[in-house]
């Protein structure tokens, strides 16, 4: 990206702030959040009848070793045995992709939205690399209407109050919260709702397409987005 970006317009992101000039080259770089598309978000677990009680999907984990996603699932599976837990990690459990991934997806209770935050044991992410970061797990998650657990390091509290998704501080936090919200069916399926609802409402493809367009013509903006909008060179 960084070769690329002298030759562009404008540079767009998943991750805001600072972290945005690690890659902007001198050049215009902006947030942009990952899309909620109703024609490919079309579950809501809130509403459904739900057989796994949590999920979590990925391609693959650090090949060095060390991941703490993997950390994270293995604390999951060592303090709460007795719960239906879907994890797919392609290179170790099989993946799971399409459709498939978007049936489970709808008949999920929770959610986790763990994001790679290295590239092998030395190219860790720096704190500003992760501000209001995620993978396109969150709208998978939040636009199929499952209740969502992010780690509050990842500042999605920017997009996302307490009242649409869970945010947590360690693994620790993280299992009591699960625990608590697979207990408490009714405010698990309300806050996933307002989740959904936020999703489809204020981070979808439409309004995506319409900033990209604000930016590229140097038009003022046209909506209140609710993510960061400022330009970083």
């Amino acid at each position: 990206m960084k070769t690329k970006g002298p030759m562009m317009d404008a540079t767009f992101l998943t991750t805001a702030g600072e972290g945005l000039k690690r890659v902007s080259s001198g050049r215009p770089a902006y947030y942009i959040p990952n899309i909620t598309d109703p024609s490919m978000e079309t579950g809501r677990a809130f509403d459904g009848k739900c057989d796994i009680d949590l999920i979590f999907a990925c391609g693959s984990f650090d090949r060095e070793g060390g991941d703490p996603r993997k950390s994270t699932l293995e604390h999951i599976r060592e303090h709460l045995p007795e719960i239906n837990f879907a994890s797919h990690v392609d290179n170790e459990t099989g993946g799971l992709w399409g459709a498939d991934y978007m049936d489970a997806l709808g008949r999920s209770k929770c959610g986790l939205n763990l994001s790679r935050e290295r590239e092998g044991p030395f190219n860790l992410a720096k704190p500003e690399d992760l501000y209001v970061y995620s993978s396109d797990r969150v709208a998978n998650l939040t636009g199929n209407g499952v209740l969502t657990f992010t780690h509050s390091k990842y500042n999605l509290d920017k997009l996302f109050t307490e009242d649409e998704m869970v945010f947590y501080d360690s693994n620790n936090d993280l299992i009591e919260k699960i625990a608590h919200f697979l207990k408490n069916d009714d405010e698990r399926r309300r806050i996933a709702k307002n989740g959904w609802k936020k999703a489809h409402r204020e981070l979808n493809e439409r309004l995506a397409t319409q900033y990209i367009v604000d930016v590229l013509l140097r038009e003022n903006i046209s909506y209140s987005y609710i993510w960061p909008t400022e330009q970083v060179i």
